[in-house]
Parts: structure tokens; sequence; C-alpha cells
């Protein structure tokens, strides 16, 4: 439970950030204890908007396949944040052909899943904020995606590179010059038990230095819905 520490020491690095929360269970890869989640919301919603960080929701497993569940689960954490306007999918199950566009009818502003959890770099092909294609109006979405560029998991998880952090740097700093010279605007994911000491591993450690790596190029760390409000400004679409 270090979340008030994580935005007092992201401020320290001049970065700002989002947290994606989950408020619903219904597949046992949303966690083994449900009722520990539903207990801990308030506080934990409390802790982040005390500490003015903003809050999205990181919609449930079963989500990614049922609407009507992503819309109750909003509903659920709206009700503790007030305006919520930023989500990303569980496992980023995300299909842009069916779960993406209909975000925007849902209430969300911003979505960041289009990322790919075995590799770095951009889904789409994309490495800035845009609106995706709402196939069924045939027509740009009401939506801004944030790309995701990079994952903690997909570089630790044995699954995928199985990296340490020291070993990961490299890669995920070439990825930032590429950005300081082509230009870039995307998102990076960390969970947080990178930054509980008994589990981190060097993990914390590198978050911090990518932080300040992107402002050593000339960058900005930014939350999700602040970089969203930008894109969708000048898309013409609402910032909130």
């Amino acid at each position: 439970w270090r979340f008030a520490e994580i935005v007092d020491e992201e401020r320290e690095h001049g970065a700002r950030s989002t947290f994606f929360l989950m408020a619903g269970h219904g597949h046992r890869a949303d966690g083994a204890a449900p009722e520990a989640y539903d207990r801990l919301r308030p506080r934990l919603v409390e802790t982040l908007l005390t500490a003015g960080a903003e809050v999205g929701l990181h919609g449930s497993y079963l989500a990614a396949e049922e609407l009507d569940r992503l819309a109750h689960e909003r509903a659920l954490l709206a009700q503790l944040d007030g305006p919520l306007i930023g989500h990303r999918y569980h496992y980023l199950r995300v299909d842009p052909h069916r779960n993406l566009a209909p975000l925007a009818g849902i209430g969300f502003r911003y979505d960041t899943s289009l990322g790919f959890p075995d590799a770095l770099g951009f889904r789409a092909g994309i490495a800035h904020p845009f609106r995706p294609w709402d196939f069924g109006r045939d027509r740009p979405a009401d939506l801004v995606e944030v790309p995701l560029a990079a994952m903690d998991a997909t570089l630790a998880e044995e699954r995928y590179a199985g990296l340490s952090a020291n070993d990961a740097k490299p890669r995920v700093l070439e990825l930032l010059d590429w950005a300081a010279e082509d230009g870039g605007a995307f998102s990076i994911l960390w969970h947080p038990e990178r930054f509980d000491a008994s589990s981190a591993r060097g993990w914390d450690r590198l978050y911090f230095e990518v932080i300040d790596a992107v402002r050593e190029r000339g960058g900005v760390c930014l939350s999700a819905g602040e970089l969203a409000g930008l894109a969708a400004e000048r898309f013409g679409l609402p910032r909130d």
C-alpha cells in the first residue's frame, strides 16, 4: 500500500500518472479475494484523490466481452471518484473491431489498452494519441486512444521477455530515443507490486529512471487524462 508514496515520488521527478482501479470480479483472473477489493476500494480511491492523482477504470476480465458489465463497473467506481473518463482493459483484452468504439457510449473519453502484452511497440502503428475507427458507424470514434508502448510485465515475466530490470532498461531507452528523435506520445504501464520492497527487484527504480530519461530528452510525463485531453482538444472532442 504505497500509492501516496508513489505519487509523491513522481512529483519529485516532475511527473504525473493515472491509477487504473478494478471495480468488478467475475473471473479468477481478476484476483483471488474480491471481498478484499470491495472493502479496500473506497479507501484506495480516497488515498489517490487526496494525493492529487487521476483515477481510471481497469475493466475486469469478462468486461471485455460484456459491455453491460463494464458500464456497471464504471458506475460503481464513479460513485467513489466522480467524473471517470479513462479506461484500460484487463490483460489488454481490447478488440478494435468490437469493444473499443463503444467505450464512448459508456461515458469514457479515452482508453489506453491498445498495446502488445508480449512485445514493446505500437499495436496500431501509431505513436500518438488518435481516434480509433468506429466500424459500426464507419467514422472515427468519439474516443481518444492513448497507445500503450511498454509494460513492465512484457519485460519482466518469464512467459514474455523474462528480463531483469537492468537488462530491460536499454530496450526502454531505445524506445525513448526514437520518440525524442521522431516525436511520440504514448503510455507506459507499471503494476503496483513493482513498487513493493519484497517484489520490486529493481523495477521501481527503473520506473523513475524512465521518467528522468523522458525529461532529459525534452519530454514531459503527464497523466493519461491530461494527454488524452490535449489530444481531444486537437480533435474537437470534449475533454471531460
